[in-house]
């Protein structure tokens, strides 16, 4: 367990220094907005959201280094201001890829989110 903690500790600082190069490659997209009725969805920002979004949804999108793939687009979609599904868009066919709410379980609104 502590091996583990510690692990993770590293981790966030590793991924810290991937802060100037995500802004650089994403930030074309940043101002992106979807909304419909009560959710919304928009892109991760920067590296420190990427962290929150793993700290509210307890997924893989911060330890898989998700923030480094060139050909995605991370998004968070939230219902009623809270982080709900986490959706990947591939870049070059314009798709999502996949969407998962916390644990990595499916949520009832996957299907509103992916349309």
């Amino acid at each position: 367990k502590k091996r583990k903690a510690e692990q993770e500790i590293q981790a966030r600082i590793d991924v810290l220094k991937d802060r100037k190069e995500y802004v650089e490659k994403k930030m074309m997209f940043f101002n992106l907005f979807f909304q419909r009725d009560n959710i919304t969805i928009e892109p991760l920002k920067s590296v420190d959201d990427f962290i929150e979004e793993y700290d509210n949804l307890k997924h893989c999108v911060f330890s898989s280094s998700y923030h480094k793939k060139d050909s995605s687009l991370i998004l968070s979609a939230k219902v009623n201001g809270q982080r709900t599904e986490t959706v990947e868009v591939d870049l070059n066919k314009f798709k999502v890829i996949q969407s998962r709410g916390k644990f990595n379980k499916s949520t009832e609104f996957k299907t509103k989110i992916r349309r």
